[in-house]
């Protein structure tokens, strides 16, 4: 199984339509060789809602590539979109070891998906 989990960076500078066919051009490659997960773009910024359209969008055109697992865990990685949540840095950007705890487990659930 390949994971992979890219994308947020890209909100301030790229369209959506970009950052789409950006990460489709790497999973093109891998897939059907390889299992994929990858990690719906998560929410990010000021009361998690930084680029927060775009996200959606993205996330919603990388669930529909067939051949692919996603993994969405806005929910729980956002305390319920409760500010301050301890999945997060300071920075709501990037994730605290709690944050990457909750992304493993998920990860692991689907790690004998077929």
């Amino acid at each position: 199984m390949v994971f992979i989990m890219l994308g947020t960076n890209n909100l301030p500078v790229d369209l959506p339509c970009a950052i789409i066919a950006g990460l489709k051009k790497v999973i093109e490659p891998i897939w059907p060789m390889a299992q994929i997960a990858f990690l719906n773009i998560p929410p990010r910024g000021e009361g998690f809602v930084e680029y927060n359209n775009n996200r959606v969008e993205i996330n919603e055109a990388i669930n529909k590539v067939p051949g692919i697992k996603t993994i969405n865990v806005d929910e729980e990685i956002t305390c319920g979109w409760k500010n301050p949540c301890p999945n997060y840095a300071l920075d709501n950007l990037h994730f605290s070891p709690a944050g990457y705890a909750i992304i493993f487990k998920h990860l692991t659930r689907i790690g004998t998906w077929k």
